[in-house]
């Protein structure tokens, strides 16, 4: 399995200068974390108006049910309407044949053919109502035809209101469920991101280890250099012409994972791309891309080496002989770092065992 510390020197020098800190697993956890963040309330949103949905779409089917039973009860009046219709009709034609044969006879000749003025009366009595009967027949079936007519078009307005919402109902689900389906998708993404961040990050102690071996059998024999690097205690110059110590040496609290860390040097902020220079003469046994420490320079001063982590770009190569002050690179923000700005890693080891190089370096820069 490739050990994934390795991920991050496998962009090279190049790589780590074009985009300062856009391969450090810290931030790319931070940013992961709030995006997983982020799409978690999107989702719990996107989950709340579904469930608000589905609840809506409940409410209009019992609705449909509800217009069933009214439907079921406008069928029944239809029923009864269709019923007195045909009363009323049959009704309609006896009275309209008794009208017509009256009208064949002659009305005239009907009424004055009385043979008294009581006949008459009767006869008249029965003509206005057979006239009347003719005129609420007719009523009575106009308004059982509107009725039935007024009935009809209720019921179907209805239904298709209730039915035209539950298709926009439905189709605005279809919709949110798919959003979800690219959210969860996209969760799954951010979270894999973060996964390898973590496993990134906590690859930084075998870095560690890794570095030492590496520096192994690196050291060249400095034994007739004209000063002792421990003359220089206390006084060491600082890599940086200004700057601050924001991560001390030892053991802390990573306030991004919670874990306990060592950091076996000391992190300086300094400008971005600002000068890094050599606190001692030595000689150059690394400059190149560290999985963890980002571009670095390693500077052997016998029993001794200095190191210079994070840097945004280098400036001297392997077995060059340098002097304490000279440029060895810039101030970056590759490897693994704090999400605090640009900085320099520096370490003062002794036979690659890391010392606090608090109690080398003199007060201030």
């Amino acid at each position: 399995m490739i050990h994934l510390a390795l991920l991050l020197g496998l962009a090279g020098p190049s790589l780590a200068q074009e985009d300062p800190g856009g391969g450090d697993p810290k931030r790319q956890l931070a940013r992961a974390q709030q995006e997983e963040q982020g799409v978690l309330a999107q989702l719990k949103e996107i989950d709340q108006r579904i469930a608000w949905n589905q609840l809506r779409i409940f409410a209009l089917g019992k609705d449909l049910e509800a217009l069933a039973i009214v439907a079921a009860e406008h069928e029944e009046r239809l029923r009864a309407a269709e019923t007195a219709l045909t009363h009323q009709t049959d009704r309609a034609r006896a009275v309209m044949r008794h009208y017509y044969r009256l009208r064949r006879r002659g009305l005239a000749r009907v009424l004055f053919s009385a043979e008294s003025p009581v006949d008459l009366r009767r006869r008249m009595t029965y003509l206005l109502r057979i006239l009347r009967a003719s005129h609420t027949v007719n009523l009575q079936f106009r308004e059982a035809l509107a009725q039935r007519a007024a009935a009809l078009a209720e019921v179907e307005a209805d239904r298709a209101v209730i039915l035209k919402s539950r298709d926009e109902l439905a189709a605005e689900e279809a919709t949110m469920a798919a959003e979800r389906a690219r959210r969860v998708a996209l969760l799954d993404e951010v979270r894999g991101r973060k996964d390898l961040a973590l496993a990134l990050l906590n690859e930084k102690e075998q870095a560690i280890q890794n570095l030492g071996m590496k520096l192994s059998g690196l050291s060249p024999d400095t034994s007739d250099a004209p000063q002792p690097f421990t003359a220089l205690y206390g006084q060491l110059r600082w890599p940086v012409a200004s700057g601050r110590i924001t991560r001390p040496f030892g053991e802390s609290r990573d306030t991004l994972t919670g874990a306990m860390v060592k950091n076996p040097g000391v992190d300086i902020t300094a400008s971005l791309y600002s000068p890094v220079r050599a606190v001692a003469d030595g000689a150059v046994i690394l400059a190149d891309n560290v999985p963890g420490y980002g571009l670095t320079v390693v500077l052997s001063h016998g029993d001794y080496s200095t190191v210079y982590g994070s840097c945004g770009s280098l400036s001297v190569r392997r077995g060059q002989t340098v002097r304490e002050g000279e440029k060895i690179g810039t101030v970056g923000e590759t490897g693994v770092t704090d999400d605090g700005g640009p900085r320099v890693h520096f370490e003062v080891r002794y036979h690659n065992s890391p010392q606090d190089p608090t109690s080398w370096l003199r007060g201030s820069p």
